[in-house]
Parts: C-alpha cells; structure tokens; sequence
C-alpha cells in the first residue's frame, strides 16, 4: 500500500469508531436475547483475528486497502464489546 505520507489515516481511524459505534448498538440489541457471553467471545475472537492477515501476507508492499479495512473493521468490531457497556 503506497501511503508514505500517512494520509489514508485519519479515514481509517473513523471508519474504526464508525464501525464501534454500530456495532455497539447491534450488540446492545443482540445482548437483551443471548447475553453477554457470546458478544464477547466475538469481540476476543475479533482482536485475535486482526493478526491474520499478517500471518496470511506478512508482505506489506503487496497489501490493499481491502486488507486495511478488514483489520480496522475486526478491531472496531472488538472495540464495541469491550468499550461498550453491554
């Protein structure tokens, strides 16, 4: 991913307080008929899977955006359950 000066950063940083804010509310919902366990499993299951796509393509020159979306959205995802107040 050619971005030497950084500029795609602040897009992706609220694309991940984006992605905890929905997810947060979804979960909210989700949480009133499974509880709370399964939501945060899925939230430790999320942060762990933010490595994969390292351990799939250590090679960062030949990364897209697609993989920096999906390890945003995993985090944001992870976020929402463990910042949220399920």
């Amino acid at each position: 991913l050619d971005d030497t000066d950084s500029k795609y950063i602040g897009a992706l940083t609220a694309w991940l307080s984006g992605v905890a804010a929905i997810m947060s509310l979804v979960f909210g919902k989700v949480t009133q008929k499974t509880g709370k366990g399964p939501i945060l499993t899925l939230g430790a299951l999320c942060f762990c899977f933010v490595a994969l796509p390292f351990l799939i393509q250590p090679d960062l020159q030949r990364w897209n955006g697609a993989w920096l979306i999906l390890i945003y959205t995993l985090h944001g995802t992870g976020r929402a359950t463990f910042e949220g107040t399920l």
